[in-house]
């Protein structure tokens, strides 16, 4: 992030840096830009935040995802992708590639800051989880074989 307001930046981009920096000085947001995490960084802030919002347009699985589950974050994630099926907790946004339906990020924030508890994963539902894809996994190259 840190990069893209840095007019020194190859990766600088002026028109988002303007909306940011004009969004935080409207009051919109708190704009914190800084150089990347340590791993113990990232995990204490993402464990810090009541809800985490997803900004993806495409792809399929979410590594960020997973991590913010491990803190006990809620998520709120587009419907594109594959990214509401990472779990059960995770609330949808509506977002094609063109278009993002403006009330639906309000209205799964609301939804998960009403929760009780996020049901995130500890180390024994990790377990549990690599144990049953092992296991699918198993099942599929075993029944690909006899075939």
């Amino acid at each position: 992030m840190f990069r893209v307001l840095d007019p020194s930046n190859r990766e600088y981009k002026a028109d988002l840096a303007g909306q940011l920096l004009e969004g935080e000085k409207q009051g919109k947001w708190n704009l914190e830009a800084h150089e990347y995490f340590s791993e113990q960084e990232l995990f204490e802030y993402l464990g810090s935040l009541d809800v985490n919002v997803l900004p993806y347009r495409f792809g399929t699985h979410s590594g960020w995802l997973e991590a913010a589950l491990d803190t006990g974050a809620a998520i709120v994630a587009p419907e594109c992708g594959q990214y509401v099926g990472q779990h059960a907790s995770v609330a949808p946004y509506r977002w094609d590639y063109d278009h993002v339906d403006e009330d639906s990020p309000e209205e799964a924030v609301k939804h998960q800051l009403a929760l009780s508890s996020v049901p995130g994963m500890d180390a024994e539902e990790r377990k549990r989880q690599r144990m049953a894809l092992a296991e699918a996994h198993e099942r599929i190259y075993l029944d690909l074989l006899a075939r």
